[in-house]
């Protein structure tokens, strides 16, 4: 946990790839409003975009080892990376 009380990143991502939905939903919170940004800007439609922030999530968790690999700018967060 880092100092505030909140729980930091590494931890959200080992929680949520054991199945903790709690830690999902921390992270979706987090980091979903940027992956939907980019997914709009790529595909210009909103479904397409829902679709995409969805299925990056899922296979993030599927494999965060691979996924969770480069710092956000200014934040000190792993934000998640599509292959």
């Amino acid at each position: 946990m880092s100092p505030g009380g909140r729980i930091d990143d590494a931890e959200l991502i080992t929680a949520a790839a054991a199945g903790d939905a709690q830690a999902l939903d921390q992270l979706v919170e987090r980091y979903g409003p940027q992956v939907y940004r980019f997914a709009m800007r790529v595909c210009r439609n909103q479904e397409d975009a829902q679709e995409i922030l969805q299925d990056t999530f899922l296979n993030a968790i599927r494999a965060p080892d691979q996924t969770w690999q480069r710092p956000v700018e200014g934040g000190g967060g792993h934000a998640p990376h599509v292959p």
